[in-house]
């Protein structure tokens, strides 16, 4: 595990763990976007990074947010896989 993941995931693990009492997915995806992103991005601008590099801030965002989301996601296919059971 490289810096970049260390970083990352040390602070939105704490902000995560703060934000679950909140019972708000849009309070987590605020904060992920307000504090975590900017240790990610952190440098980007004054640098050309290859694209191994994004693939992988990438993949730590996508985690992120489905971490987040996961209740939400799982609920949605509930509701989707209900409503298709009652049309046919």
């Amino acid at each position: 595990m490289n810096i970049y993941n260390y970083d990352f995931y040390s602070s939105f693990n704490a902000l995560y763990r703060g934000s679950n009492s909140s019972h708000s997915e849009l309070v987590s995806v605020q904060l992920l976007q307000s504090f975590c992103l900017t240790v990610i991005l952190y440098g980007l601008e004054v640098t050309e990074p290859q694209k191994s590099v994004l693939t992988m801030l990438n993949n730590l965002i996508n985690r992120a947010l489905y971490k987040i989301l996961k209740y939400l996601i799982k609920t949605l296919f509930v509701i989707s896989d209900s409503v298709l059971d009652c049309m046919t």
